[in-house]
């Protein structure tokens, strides 16, 4: 399960122009749906919204986590 603030990229084309490995942000959880549902603000390489979408969790994956004082933790960092 995702926490609000997390960093996700997308593990599949969620529509044009959010492709697989798109960035984006959980802006809400939804934990009353069964899947629990996210929605999140995917960015481009430019850091501007692309579009804000609903998504359930098999469409994502954690790219970096934060604490409750919103402090990093699990971040990966691309390959160089």
């Amino acid at each position: 399960m995702f926490k609000l603030y997390d960093v996700v990229k997308s593990k599949k084309e969620i529509s044009e122009d959010i492709p697989i490995d798109t960035l984006g942000t959980i802006v809400m959880v939804y934990n009353e749906f069964t899947p629990i549902a996210y929605e999140v603000e995917f960015i481009n390489d430019e850091k501007g919204t692309i579009n804000v979408v609903t998504v359930v969790e098999d469409d994502l994956r954690i790219n970096c986590s934060f604490d409750s004082d919103m402090n990093k933790s699990n971040c990966f960092k691309p390959p160089h």
